[in-house]
């Protein structure tokens, strides 16, 4: 099976967050360059509340994916 990193104590202290959130923002801009980067897509899951601030420091848009029924509001189903 997988093994999972309980990350929620990160949350517990802002600087740590917030670093963890520049080093993500840091590694995409560095790694695929911001301006061919226009979303990203998160899976719904654990740290749902941490992944909102990668696009947000980044400019773009947060584009939640998960399960049908899953997600509040209007919902785009594709293959």
């Amino acid at each position: 099976g997988h093994r999972f990193a309980d990350i929620v104590p990160i949350f517990r202290s802002h600087p740590a967050a917030t670093t963890l959130a520049d080093l993500c923002t840091h590694y995409i801009k560095s790694t695929h360059g911001i301006a061919t980067v226009y979303g990203l897509v998160c899976l719904e899951g654990r740290g749902q509340s941490f992944k909102p601030l990668i696009p947000q420091a980044l400019g773009i848009l947060y584009i939640p994916v998960g399960k049908k029924g899953k997600l509040p509001n209007g919902t785009v189903c594709a293959t």
